[in-house]
């Protein structure tokens, strides 16, 4: 961020070489960060959330942020528990649930533009859309519900004066 604070969401796959950890580890080197300040899981499939182990050796992480902690994973029951168990360690049992219209409050920096980290989606609610129906979709059909922790993912908004990223 302007003020110096970073944001990280999701910390990749669990690998034997480490590699998304050290990748993470050298971006946030490039970027001159000593720690990350806010790790966002969007959810707790392991490509998403695996690499959180290897990642929190190699660097400090200050705040947790999920949808909410879950005790097992009927999609990956195998991998789950292990994985479960490093996030725990990592973020010593204190990690924040989120909730749709929840914001992470971000240092802003003298004379920069507003910043805001808006969460819109977690644990299979969503904010409220507002404003006109969209032309383009009148003929979209709606998708069967997804059983899987997919549908429970966080979902923000970050935005910076007029820039605007959804993920």
């Amino acid at each position: 961020t302007p003020a110096g604070e970073s944001v990280l969401v999701d910390s990749g796959w669990q690998r034997d070489d480490a590699r998304d950890a050290k990748r993470i580890l050298e971006a946030a080197r490039q970027a001159g960060l000593k720690r990350i300040d806010h790790l966002l899981t969007t959810h707790f499939h392991r490509d998403h959330f695996g690499g959180l182990g290897e990642l929190a050796r190699l660097i400090p992480i200050a705040r947790f942020y999920d949808h909410g902690r879950m005790t097992e994973l009927a999609e990956d029951r195998q991998n789950f528990p292990k994985l479960n168990e490093a996030y725990l360690a990592a973020s010593k049992g204190q990690s924040q649930a989120l909730r749709p219209g929840q914001e992470i409050r971000l240092k802003r920096a003298t004379g920069s533009g507003p910043l805001r980290l808006q969460v819109v989606a977690s644990n299979a609610e969503a904010l409220q859309r507002a404003g006109p129906d969209n032309p383009e979709c009148k003929d979209a059909q709606l998708q069967k519900d997804d059983p899987t922790d997919n549908a429970r993912s966080l979902g923000f908004v970050l935005s910076f004066g007029k820039f605007r990223f959804l993920d």
